[in-house]
């Protein structure tokens, strides 16, 4: 119910931000004292926009938007994508084993716990069916292809204290 959602030219009911939901999951076992700490992070995001394409400026059936509307709608636009640009670049660092830049973008500084380190980290990627889509659908499906060549070395904190109780 809280996330901003506008008509556009090619969708009835955009979404025009990101959305984050973080739980932090604490368990400990009250005969050894051994906790652990999980978080888990769901992440909506919006989609690409091509601004000439999805003309934020327009309502779906072709009626203009005020002023006002059309620069937050513009500014909604270009925040998604920076976001998801970001998000592309960490990705690419972490494929590659370099430098993973996280701290361009508050989206992925909030997610860089949960795509790097000692994470497990799952990607679900939807797409629009109709043909009119096909390019903003290829993408996404491209992006989550290339989200499948990364792996990290998972170390759960749980392993991490059997290992020091075992030594």
């Amino acid at each position: 119910k809280q996330k901003r959602k506008a008509a556009t030219a090619m969708n009835a009911r955009s979404s025009r931000a990101h959305t984050l939901f973080i739980v932090t999951l604490r368990q400990e076992c009250v005969d050894t004292g051994v906790s652990a700490t999980s978080r888990l992070f769901l992440a909506d995001l919006g989609g690409s926009e091509q601004i000439k394409r999805s003309q934020p400026t327009v309502r779906n059936g072709g009626e203009q938007v005020d002023q006002e509307q059309e620069q937050q709608r513009v500014k909604e636009a270009v925040n998604i994508n920076l976001g998801l640009l970001a998000l592309k670049q960490s990705e690419e660092g972490l494929r590659k084993k370099k430098h993973v830049p996280y701290g361009d973008s508050k989206l992925t500084m909030m997610l860089s716990t949960g795509l790097g380190g000692d994470s497990k980290t799952s990607v679900i990627v939807c797409g629009a069916q109709e043909e009119s889509h096909g390019p903003e659908t290829i993408a996404a499906m491209k992006f989550a292809q290339t989200c499948r060549g990364i792996y990290n070395t998972v170390n759960t904190n749980v392993s991490m204290l059997e290992n020091l109780l075992k030594s």
